[in-house]
């Protein structure tokens, strides 16, 4: 059985690994990567069971890896293993084709019980059963924070928050008034379940927006 962990912290690797041996034996074969670059270099010399990835990598944000990696290897399981809460980051990943999300907080236990469930198709966890019902929901849904909800001038609105403009300066550039920029930046919000520009800016750099526009798919 070959698994790949990928984290840009080696302690963090190291400490995976341990309780992935714990989870399945220690005679599965572990590498290392990190990098998303590395994820896919290996992907391609070497078939895997299972890659163990962190949801954050130095060249890789959001949820980009998943699919690139199901692309390479569509059988794989990928396991999403990040501090990002579960309740926000969780269906995206799962809807990208992730067979489960796990907390970097939850115990050694409940770590152990989600891998095995994921490599022997258990239901303690429902992983499979928890991705097929993210899958069959519209990406729309509410408790999907895509920035697909946005219409095209929330959208516009949001880049530009991101870039670190002010509403007044995002005003003159839109040709609007800053009660306008105000609102759309309101309805924006409401609809991507953010109170700030700091949350806004952590969801978008998990989902892999990039302040110009551009989605890492």
């Amino acid at each position: 059985m070959n698994i790949l962990i990928a984290d840009d912290h080696s302690i963090v690797r190291r400490g995976l690994a341990l309780l992935t041996r714990k989870a399945l034996g220690e005679d599965c074969v572990i590498d290392f990567a990190e990098s998303g670059d590395e994820v896919l270099e290996l992907l391609q010399q070497k078939s895997y069971t299972m890659l163990l990835s962190d949801l954050m990598m130095p060249d890789q944000k959001g949820t980009a890896l998943i699919w690139q990696a199901l692309n390479v290897q569509p059988g794989l399981r990928v396991v999403i293993v990040s501090v990002a809460p579960e309740r926000d980051f969780a269906p995206q990943c799962l809807y990208n084709g992730a067979c489960a999300y796990i907390n970097k907080n939850v115990s050694d236990e409940a770590f152990t019980k989600v891998i095995r469930s994921v490599i022997y198709d258990s239901s303690d966890y429902h992983a499979y059963k928890k991705k097929e019902t993210y899958k069959e929901q519209n990406i729309k849904d509410g408790d999907i924070k895509s920035f697909s909800l946005l219409s095209q001038r929330e959208n516009e609105i949001v880049l530009l928050l991101l870039q670190g403009l002010g509403i007044v300066a995002i005003a003159k550039i839109l040709l609007i008034s800053p009660s306008a920029a105000g609102t759309l930046k309101g309805r924006a919000f409401t609809k991507l379940n953010v109170q700030s520009v700091i949350e806004l800016s952590r969801l978008a750099h998990y989902q892999g927006l990039h302040p110009a526009g551009a989605i890492s798919r």
